[in-house]
């Protein structure tokens, strides 16, 4: 993974690869609960233009709404990172009624770089599967 952060546009890559993942978890949805098949193309078109909006969105932030943001949360006693550091995220998640389960983690720098990324599924006894 760090291989391909550090690569020319590797973030642009992870980005795309996870809207796609994205879309293609959306199309199954709808498909399992609506009866509805999305087109290859249709998929595809999805993530060209949603990246392209969140790739906007994220370009979109001022310097000052970050400043407003970091005082807010500071307020709450959040404290932004210092150089060097690395903040780790994780979550999980249960299915009783399916006996499954998963973990997450995902890791940022101080610049709110994505470092590292990882997720396993658990079975009914706790083991990894």
């Amino acid at each position: 993974m760090q291989c391909v952060i550090e690569r020319k546009q590797g973030q642009d890559h992870i980005e795309v690869i996870a809207n796609f993942l994205w879309q293609l978890w959306k199309g199954r949805n709808e498909k399992q609960f609506k009866g509805t098949i999305r087109d290859s193309p249709v998929i595809s078109g999805l993530v060209v233009v949603e990246w392209g909006e969140f790739k906007e969105a994220a370009m979109g932030v001022t310097q000052k709404k970050k400043q407003r943001f970091v005082a807010a949360n500071e307020a709450l006693g959040w404290k932004p990172l210092e150089e060097n550091q690395i903040l780790i995220n994780t979550d999980a998640s249960i299915d009783v009624h399916r006996s499954k389960g998963g973990l997450g983690l995902v890791a940022r720098n101080n610049s709110g770089k994505l470092m590292a990324v990882w997720a396993v599924a658990l079975d009914q006894s706790g083991e990894i599967s």
